[in-house]
């Protein structure tokens, strides 16, 4: 168990360091000794697009950079979506805005085909099948920023009630340059209700600004580009809306439910709730993180209703309460709350068994909604301090379906304790790190928790048969959040989906009829974030329950699939990226390399940091921070909702399928030996047969854009691209 825990701390840095993904459009200039194109690098770009319904206006501006002593002239292609309608394109010399002379499309396909002959990189195949904006650029000085601005409108793709939004982005393979600065803001807009709003490539933030409008956002500095921006976002009516995404490769069948309640509510019918603040007032906890608390406790009482009930309990050696019993939040107890939280000193040991029983006992209603906010810096040191015995003592007192959710401030607390309190009681974990802000994390926390709408929720999909569901139990539901829920599935065709909770005392049901598809190429990027979920349930079961050869294998399966990284699976660098890793295990299993790393506290490394300490430092040996690191990758694995980028010079993803580097070929993971050895077509790179090939089929065109040998099981037969030819 040491390897595993050990490696998880580094599988967390290749998870929490991979950086943000886009692209751009592309200025090319030919080079002066042989006229071969070359792509300027980008300076700035920010999108800002407005979705209305299933039509969105896009805008963008975008800033090259030329880093010569000459004034260029360069071709400016820029990939769009499908049957999107350009209304204004200007450059800018200076502080000028010129208007410039646009191609037609027949045009921009044959002078960017032409392009793509001379560089004679597959990576720019990425483009093939979109539709493509193309314009002359001059001039370009000497040493200076050209800048680009372009608008454009498209009727959005739509299935049933979800609307799919899609910003072409994946050009980083053509530049491999990155950009300076990434900025992209959009807002929806709707006549329906917004239900849920997904973004499988990229995290972005949410802000819901009523029940039929939100804006998103994201921003980054030095971001690359590997993949489109796809977003996704349901309309409905109902009171809890509740939408599917399927995705079939042969007999295997991946699902995506999302399910969301209505964000406006009426605020007279709003149910109450008991609220516990559990406070650890230990000695450790003096200084900063004391205020913090403070001020994360004061924003929790002060935003409570009327008709709520909440108490503090604060707890070091000795469990001290603010009232004998829960009160109601009326204003003279919330006043007399802060009074209490203002004059707290921290000191003495801690007694988590001693607080935890006791905010949970206090908890009487049955008919509404119960949570503990438990925050401790450390672990217990007072009273019961056998994990496995404060972890049963909960158990048995909890009878009530009370949520604690857990708040680990530093890495001297006990993961293993806060892990275990958190799923016995169906809530939560977070870990608060030493650059983190406690008031802003436990603040943002509650105001997402502060109006429950669905509790004990329940799923039922009849007429397909559905299995390794993640999570495996449904989190309650809250205003304004979504449940984002990835399974695998048997058969296809109409389905019943009946979604059951508790509301205060009543149990309801929402149902709806859904279609699992029975054939598709669409939502390709299911398979891999369910993968990404299974693989932080077997490794939280090999954590938990000790190594099995069975949740090993099926690790080892999964990682090598889809090019996710666990204890159990290699993922190298390429030698001008960092030294080589040395490898440390090697047995039936495979082999493993060992991951070196210096700073224990960081957990944000960049790529190039994260080479560095690759290289140069000693492994680190097992301990409460390894401990903290990998509960941190496992809960990321587990609720992954998002693709993640990993630094590997060894495989690539595209779309569903992974690609390994093997003798100097991309090679499908699809393939078995015996396909490998006898493919049913072998195809000479960049010949017109190589050509014909990539018009008619613009998802064969993604995949060839690995590189310059493929081996690609696709409809069926395997393709084999070569140098060399047949």
């Amino acid at each position: 168990m040491r390897r595993i825990s050990s490696l998880l701390f580094y599988l967390a840095l290749l998870i929490l360091a991979s950086t943000a993904a886009f692209c751009q459009g592309l200025i090319f200039v030919p080079e002066p000794e042989t006229g071969i194109p070359q792509p300027l690098s980008t300076k700035s770009l920010k999108v800002t697009f407005e979705a209305t319904e299933s039509l969105a206006k896009t805008r963008i501006e975008q800033t090259f950079f030329n880093p010569t002593n000459r004034t260029l002239e360069g071709r400016l292609v820029f990939p769009l979506p499908k049957g999107a309608a350009v209304s204004e394109f200007a450059m800018w010399a200076g502080n000028k805005k010129l208007k410039a002379q646009v191609r037609s499309s027949k045009d921009a396909k044959r002078i960017y085909d032409d392009i793509v002959r001379k560089m004679r990189d597959p990576a720019l195949l990425q483009y093939v099948g979109r539709g493509l904006f193309e314009a002359s650029v001059y001039p370009i000085e000497p040493n200076s920023t050209k800048k680009i601005e372009l608008q454009y409108s498209c009727v959005l793709e739509t299935e049933g009630d979800v609307v799919n939004y899609v910003f072409p982005l994946d050009s980083f393979s053509v530049t491999h340059l990155p950009l300076m600065s990434f900025v992209l803001a959009g807002r929806i807009k709707s006549n329906s209700p917004l239900k849920s709003i997904y973004c499988p490539s990229h995290n972005i933030a949410i802000t819901r600004l009523s029940d039929t409008e939100a804006s998103v956002s994201y921003e980054g500095n030095d971001v690359k580009a590997e993949k489109d921006f796809s977003m996704y976002y349901t309309l409905s009516r109902d009171d809890i809306g509740i939408n599917l995404l399927s995705h079939k490769e042969g007999s295997d069948g991946y699902f995506l439910l999302l399910a969301a309640p209505k964000y406006a509510s009426d605020k007279s019918k709003q149910p109450p709730k008991e609220v516990i603040f559990a406070l650890d007032i230990s000695g450790s906890m003096q200084g900063q993180k004391m205020e913090q608390a403070r001020q994360a406790a004061k924003h929790i009482v002060s935003n409570l209703s009327d008709d709520d009930y909440f108490n503090l309990i604060v707890f070091n050696d000795q469990v001290r309460k603010f009232r004998s019993s829960r009160v109601r939040a009326t204003k003279p107890d919330v006043k007399r709350a802060i009074e209490f939280l203002d004059e707290l000193e921290a000191a003495g040991g801690t007694n988590i068994d001693g607080a935890l029983l006791e905010a949970v006992s206090m908890l009487e209603r049955s008919d509404i909604a119960k949570m503990v906010i438990f925050l401790t810096d450390g672990q217990p040191t007072v009273g019961v301090t056998d994990t496995q015995k404060i972890l049963e003592n909960i158990k048995a007192k909890n009878t009530g379906s009370v949520r604690i959710y857990g708040f680990g401030v530093g890495f001297d607390v006990g993961a293993d304790l806060l892990d275990g309190i958190a799923r016995e009681s169906k809530g939560t974990v977070s870990y608060v790190l030493k650059d983190d802000q406690l008031e802003r994390v436990i603040s943002s926390f509650y105001n997402k928790v502060a109006y429950p709408v669905l509790s004990d929720v329940s799923l039922k999909i009849s007429g397909v048969e559905t299995f390794e569901q993640y999570p495996s139990t449904l989190p309650d539901f809250f205003k304004g959040t979504q449940v984002v829920l990835f399974g695998r599935y048997s058969g296809d065709g109409q389905a019943r989906i009946a979604l059951s909770g508790s509301v205060g005392s009543r149990t309801k049901t929402f149902e709806r009829d859904l279609k699992f598809a029975r054939d598709s190429e669409g939502y390709d990027f299911i398979p891999r974030l369910w993968a990404l979920r299974r693989v932080g349930f077997l490794l939280d079961e090999i954590r938990r329950k000790g190594e099995n050869k069975e949740l090993v294998d099926e690790c080892i399966r999964l990682g090598t699939k889809y090019a996710i990284v666990t204890p159990y699976t290699s993922q190298l660098v390429t030698e001008d990226e960092a030294p080589p890793l040395p490898r440390w295990w090697a047995d039936e299993r495979g082999d493993v390399p060992s991951v070196r790393h210096r700073d224990a506290d960081s957990t944000t490394l960049n790529k190039q940091t994260y080479m560095k300490t690759v290289a140069m430092s000693p492994l680190a040996p097992e301990g409460t921070k390894d401990k903290i690191t990998g509960s941190m990758v496992i809960q990321e694995l587990s609720e992954a909702t998002a693709e993640k980028s990993q630094y590997t010079g060894t495989r690539k993803v595209i779309g569903a399928k992974t690609f390994l580097m093997k003798d100097g070929c991309w090679v499908d993971t699809a393939l078995d030996k015996a396909q490998l050895d006898k493919p049913d077509e072998v195809v000479k790179f960049f010949s017109e047969r190589y050509f014909n090939l990539i018009d008619d089929d613009e998802l064969l065109a993604r995949y060839l854009s690995a590189g310059d040998c493929v081996v690609v099981l696709h409809k069926g037969k395997v393709l084999k691209i070569t140098q060399e030819g047949p």
